[in-house]
């Protein structure tokens, strides 16, 4: 009985001190992935409710839709039950529409067919029949009818549902594809089509027949239609500028006739029209926004106020139209509240950017880079906030790669979309360092010498005439010269370099399912790739301790070598997504590593790659393309994302001793 009573009270014991000493997040983790961002997304389409005033939609490039309920100060990704929707434009979301009649209805297109929610997007069903497997690029839907009929134009032509219950039926209109249908909610029999090539064509039957209608159109290169809400019989059309003149025009007989507008020579892609005094309407080029108040007499800008950025999205809050949203490329949504006067970001927790590379500052390792689709961003908090460092650089650079010098962390070095740039002064100025180069230079990976400052490799592809070489660099001088090291390389794209932190001269360098090593600092290189599959080599990674030990990251998982890339062997056990993109080695426990999978998340194993267990817990984007561990809390881990931004995750470091208690 004592026995029994003395276990009790040491238990009990154990269990008071750990309530009275929790163990604090930020000092032993908690074991879940937070997202840090940067803020900010490609935005395709804004949609705002036509009834509930302040409430709005978006379709991003890469990270699916989003909604906001306070007029875009705040944002949350709403993709419950849709699927691959976070392709490329045109492969994914093109097209949302709400239910006029019952805003909590919508309707969203993507690469996997149409998709319903009936619950303001936090959940979605799909209801594609008699649609089949076409990819659905425009939507549209009668505002008068209940239920609702909806139109859907598809890879394989116009189709019909007149009660929103999924069954489809199409519509005959002239050969080429519908860019935009419109409805007239006065006379919902009435549609115009706007098809590329074909210009305007009009029914009055419910889409049975339909006419040209582009008279007075200088040709039939259209580009975008509106209507005017309270008298639809005034429309808009934007021609393009091919083969004569274009600009906008406008027609107020139902598209019988139409006349140029004050706005010639310019190719609008979206139009904007106040519902309460449609004479005031606002269009973009994407370069700038436009707005009238006459119904087109005259034009002015009211774009000042914006950093420069292409607008590809436009929409007006029918309820209060002096608000006002547009869509840009890279910088998220940018709104106005006085009609176009003033102009402030509206993106918060709006999170859609690429972060294609990581690179942690091992000085001061709470400062992080991030580089991504718009530029490189720097965190000095560890991603708690952000700064856009682009000072030198070409504008709308893509970052490619991202890395710090170890020996030097003062000196950054980047790869972007037309070339090497380097910083000397942490991240904050740019200077491009390919001048060496003969051609169009994508650099994808560096490589720094350990034991040489100075010393380092930039891998990827040359292009020069049209034609692509791969090719490797080096610089002995950090970045000022460069010089060719490819005797031996077989014209396949560098896709990872690594060298050996205990001799130099050997590096190895990843291509399309093979991986080349040098033994003399790049001068000649053998290829080293039995066992290995015939998919890129998007990462490499060496261990510390054990330098024959190298992992590599392909399209068919981890495959590893054990006597310095003689041969190689598949390391998949428990991983259950194989498209891994990243690798990273805990510097200080090499048995540990991660590696970041396309679609699956993070797997972590911690016996040398020979087991894996996922890791995900709170990573909401399971589409990792980058990782990086902290050189001095190794159990600190960043993951990017491709859409999702960047997230840390925290690991515990503590473990509580419980003495064995016999019976």
């Amino acid at each position: 009985m004592n026995k029994h009573l003395a276990q009790s009270s040491t238990l009990v014991a154990v269990l008071i001190l750990i309530s009275l000493f929790p163990l604090h997040p930020s000092a032993a983790g908690d074991n879940t992935w937070r997202s840090l961002g940067p803020d900010g997304a490609t935005i395709y389409d804004i949609v705002t409710d036509p009834v509930v005033s302040g409430r709005l939609y978006t379709i991003t490039s890469s990270a699916g839709i989003f909604k906001s309920i306070d007029g875009g100060k705040s944002w949350k990704a709403v993709n419950s039950g849709l699927t691959n929707y976070n392709q490329p434009l045109g492969w994914s979301l093109s097209d949302l529409i709400i239910d006029p009649q019952f805003p909590d209805i919508l309707y969203v297109d993507t690469a996997d067919g149409l998709f319903k929610s009936v619950n303001g997007g936090e959940n979605w069903s799909p209801i594609d029949l008699g649609l089949g497997t076409a990819h659905v690029a425009v939507l549209t839907i009668d505002p008068s009818t209940t239920p609702s009929t909806l139109y859907a134009q598809t890879s394989t032509g116009l189709f019909k549902d007149v009660n929103g219950s999924g069954n489809w039926s199409a519509i005959n209109i002239t050969s080429g594809r519908v860019w935009t249908l419109l409805v007239d909610p006065q006379t919902p029999s009435t549609l115009y089509a706007l098809i590329n090539g074909a210009g305007i064509y009009k029914s009055t039957n419910g889409g049975e027949n339909w006419k040209p209608a582009n008279n007075g159109l200088p040709n039939l290169y259209a580009r975008t239609l509106a209507m005017d809400p309270q008298t639809p019989s005034v429309l808009y059309v934007s021609v393009m500028n091919i083969e004569t003149q274009g600009g906008v025009f406008k027609s107020t007989d139902g598209a019988e006739n139409w006349s140029l507008t004050g706005l010639a020579n310019s190719e609008i892609i979206k139009f904007a029209i106040d519902s309460t005094s449609p004479s005031t309407l606002y269009a973009t080029d994407q370069m700038e926004v436009l707005k009238t108040t006459d119904g087109g007499e005259t034009w002015s800008s009211v774009y000042s106020a914006i950093p420069q950025a292409f607008v590809y999205a436009l929409s007006i809050d029918p309820k209060i139209p002096a608000h006002l949203y547009i869509g840009t490329q890279y910088d998220g949504i940018y709104k106005t509240t006085n009609g176009g006067e003033d102009w402030n970001l509206a993106d918060a927790g709006l999170i859609s950017t690429s972060v294609d590379s990581l690179a942690i500052d091992p000085s001061v390792p709470a400062t992080v880079h991030a580089g991504t689709g718009s530029g490189v961003f720097k965190s000095g908090d560890r991603g708690q906030a952000w700064k856009l460092s682009i000072t030198g650089m070409d504008p709308d650079q893509e970052i490619f790669s991202l890395a710090v010098d170890p020996t030097n962390p003062v000196n950054l070095y980047i790869g972007t979309s037309s070339g090497p740039y380097r910083s000397t002064d942490h991240a904050e100025n740019w200077t491009f360092i390919g001048n060496d180069f003969p051609g169009f230079y994508a650099a994808e990976s560096y490589a720094f010498d350990p034991n040489a400052p100075g010393t380092l490799y930039i891998g990827g592809f040359l292009m020069d005439n049209w034609g692509g070489v791969c090719c490797i660099f080096k610089s002995t001088d950090n970045g000022d010269n460069w010089h060719p090291v490819i005797t031996g390389l077989e014209g396949d794209y560098i896709w990872a370099l690594v060298i050996d932190p205990s001799n130099s001269n050997v590096i190895y360098a990843g291509t399309f399912g093979k991986v080349f090593k040098t033994i003399n600092g790049g001068d000649n290189w053998t290829s080293v790739f039995s066992g290995l599959s015939n998919t890129i080599v998007k990462s490499l990674a060496i261990n510390p301790k054990t330098t024959s030990m190298v992992y590599a990251a392909t399209g068919d998982g981890v495959f590893k070598t054990i006597d310095d890339g003689k041969s190689w062997k598949a390391a998949n056990t428990g991983l259950t997504n194989y498209d891994v993109r990243a690798l990273a080695i805990d510097p200080i426990t090499p048995t540990t590593l991660y590696a970041g999978t396309n679609g699956g998340g993070v797997f972590k194993s911690m016996d040398n790659g020979e087991t894996w267990r996922e890791l995900n817990l709170g990573l909401t984007n399971p589409f990792v393309l980058s990782l990086a561990i902290d050189p001095v809390t190794p159990t600190i881990l960043y993951a990017g994302t491709d859409g999702g931004g960047a997230f840390i995750l925290q690991q515990s470091e503590y473990r509580f001793y419980f003495p064995q208690i016999e019976g």
